[in-house]
């Protein structure tokens, strides 16, 4: 709540950062995710870190690039899905921020978040080199047999699985809210 309020505030202002933070506190979503101690309150946490240190980096990049890398790196950390935030800060530098990739400091920064995210590397690669699959997350979404999920089904189809989840997120939160 405290991440979505001083991020919003420096983005717009005071007014919009209560709104923004009010809404948080209604969304069920957010709410249950938090109290049954889901990842994706961490993914959410450490998101809106990264992307208020990234704020900060692009203002002050020889003060901030630790933070934000470290940031990064912590995301990636929680849970893989995390990863799509990568293309998202790109593609948003390269259109308005193109002249950061000539300073030393976002290579820096990318490097501290690798060095962050590296022990997932290590576990994965030792993984597969010593059960000949990465783990569930990962082998499920390449296909691999492991122990795990010989009896787990996971739809590969993402446009049916978009269609699904939209179609529960409709029915627990209101049209308007969503």
């Amino acid at each position: 709540l405290l991440l979505t309020y001083l991020w919003t505030k420096k983005l717009f202002n005071q007014r919009v950062a209560e709104i923004a933070a009010v809404l948080l506190t209604l969304n069920s979503y957010f709410l249950w995710s938090a109290r049954v101690g889901y990842l994706e309150i961490g993914v959410t946490f450490f998101t809106l870190l990264t992307l208020f240190l990234l704020q900060k980096f692009l203002k002050q990049p020889h003060k901030f690039y630790v933070y934000f890398g470290l940031a990064l790196g912590a995301t990636l950390l929680t849970k893989y899905t995390a990863i799509l935030i990568i293309p998202a800060i790109l593609t948003y530098l390269l259109i308005h921020k193109r002249k950061i990739f000539i300073h030393k400091y976002i290579y820096t920064s990318l490097l501290v978040a690798f060095l962050v995210f590296s022990p997932i590397i290590i576990y994965n690669a030792m993984m597969y080199k010593t059960a000949g699959h990465f783990d569930i997350q990962i082998s499920g979404l390449l296909k691999q047999s492991t122990p795990w999920t010989l009896d787990r089904s996971i739809d590969h189809n993402y446009l049916i699985s978009t269609k699904v989840i939209s179609s529960i997120m409709g029915k627990a939160i209101s049209w308007p809210y969503f």
